[in-house]
Parts: C-alpha cells; sequence; structure tokens
C-alpha cells in the first residue's frame, strides 16, 4: 500500500535536510580555517531555518556566520549580527541581544567607526535595563558610550552620560569609588562645550571673539550648575566626591577659566572703545 506525501512536508525535509548539510559545510569550513566560506555557509542554513518558522535557530546560525566572517568581512559579519539581533528580539531573548550589540560594537571599534560603536553600547545599555539583569553592565556600555561620544566631540551628550554613571554608582558600595571621576569626566566635558564660529560668515575678527566670550561664560554658567547638581546628588556619600582631589581640580580649572574669560573680554573691550 502506497502511503501519500503532501508537499507541505515535502518542502519542510528540503529545507530540513539542506541546513543538515550546510551546517556540516561550515563545520568542515571552520576545521579547514576557511572561515569565509564557513560563513557563506551558515548564513544559507540561518536564512533556511527562518523559511522554516525557526527564530531560535535561524538567529543562532547567523551569530555562528558573523564570528566565522568578521575578520575577513567585517561588513557583512555587522549584517549577520543585525539579523541575528532581529530574531532574538522576536523571542524578547534581551541579554542575548545586549551581548550582540556589544560584539557589533567591538567590531566598529576595530574599524575606528566610533560613531557606530557609540550607538550600538547605547544599545546594549538599553536592552540591558530592559531585561533588568545587571545595572552594573548597563553603565559599563553607556561609560564606553561616553567615550566615544568624546572621541566625536560630542561633549554635551558625553558631559549627560558621565553625570549618570556617576549618580547611579552612588548606590553602589563599591562602585562608588568611582564617582570622583565620572564627575570630573561630565565636568570637563561642560567646558569643552564652546560654540563654534565659521569665520567666513562674520564680518570681524572682533565679532568672533566677543561671540566665543559670550558662549564660554555661557558654558560657565551651566558648569556651575552642574556643580551645584552634583553637589546635590552627592550628600548621601560621606563628602567623597566633594573632598576628593577630582573635584578640586576641576573647580580650581574653572577658576582659572572665569579668570581667563573676564580679562579677556576686558581686554577686547579696550580694543573696540
Amino acid at each position: 500500500m502506497l502511503k501519500r506525501v503532501y508537499p507541505v512536508t515535502i518542502f519542510h525535509y528540503k529545507y530540513s535536510d539542506a541546513i543538515e548539510y550546510l551546517c556540516k559545510a561550515g563545520l568542515c569550513y571552520s576545521i579547514a580555517k576557511r572561515f569565509s566560506e564557513a560563513g557563506i555557509a551558515y548564513g544559507q542554513a540561518a536564512a533556511h531555518e527562518r523559511n522554516l518558522g525557526a527564530t531560535v535557530s535561524a538567529a543562532s546560525l547567523y551569530h555562528e556566520a558573523a564570528k566565522c566572517i568578521e575578520n575577513d568581512d567585517p561588513h557583512h559579519a555587522l549584517m549577520c549580527y543585525s539579523k541575528a539581533i532581529s530574531a532574538y528580539c522576536q523571542v524578547k531573548r534581551f541579554t542575548t541581544v545586549a551581548r550582540l550589540e556589544i560584539d557589533s560594537a567591538r567590531l566598529l571599534e576595530e574599524d575606528k567607526n566610533f560613531k557606530g560603536a557609540r550607538e550600538h553600547w547605547l544599545r546594549a545599555e538599553n536592552f540591558i535595563r530592559t531585561s533588568g539583569t545587571n545595572d552594573a553592565w548597563a553603565d559599563r556600555c553607556q561609560l564606553r558610550a561616553a567615550g566615544h561620544a568624546v572621541r566625536c566631540q560630542d561633549f554635551n551628550a558625553a558631559a549627560h552620560m558621565f553625570e549618570q554613571i556617576g549618580v547611579a554608582s552612588l548606590s553602589h558600595n563599591l562602585l562608588k569609588f568611582n564617582v570622583p571621576g565620572h564627575f570630573m569626566l561630565a565636568l570637563l566635558c561642560m567646558f569643552a562645550t564652546v560654540s563654534r564660529f565659521e569665520v567666513h560668515c562674520l564680518p570681524n575678527h572682533f565679532i568672533i571673539l566677543l561671540m566665543k566670550i559670550r558662549a564660554l561664560q555661557c558654558n560657565m554658567r551651566r558648569a556651575k550648575a552642574m556643580f551645584k547638581r552634583l553637589k546635590k546628588s552627592s550628600k548621601g556619600d560621606g563628602g567623597l566626591f566633594w573632598n576628593s582631589r577630582e573635584r578640586i581640580f576641576a573647580s580650581t580649572l574653572l577658576q582659572i577659566i572665569e579668570k581667563y574669560a573676564s580679562v579677556f573680554s576686558s581686554f577686547v573691550f579696550e580694543i573696540l572703545t
């Protein structure tokens, strides 16, 4: 008696066999240290798994493909990481997604793409906080993002992130000793936020100087406001920040910059009058 075979069953077995052979091929290529071919094989197997609706298996294979080809083809590896992240997000495995975002960020760091790396570190921090697993891990991701913000000269964002990390560290018995360093970095970023002006857009160089002084004085007011916020935030740390050498250094630097700005503005005023 002949057994009836349905087309859906044939379709399923066709892809299952293809996945099995592609995984074996990827393993053989990896053993032979032909990682580009191994990555392509794993990527094709992941695409077939996705066609079958096996989201977790597809994500795992995309991750394997990315690890194989990240040294030879970083751009293709990032695409595989992105597909794996998308698949894991569908099943709400946010801790795994955060790890993949960190792998993507490190890959971009090696490629000197600090702006893209900063975005991935921030996404990793967001996924860690969403999963509610480890706030200290999320703070480390935010700290790396703040460092890249400084490299990209986005000092406002960097100052905000360093301040957030410092405030969050106050509630940890071990991490609170890093608070003075985080607050000092936030203040230094605030000092660095001097506006840039295009020379060819302004008719007189003295106007440029006056505008720079105005921007510097505005930044000093913001820095003083941050000092007040940090003093209020660090009340419960027993003077850990306010009595630290980091606070003394930042406070002295603020006084020097204020003195420089007042002397410089007086000098420009005398020349113009």
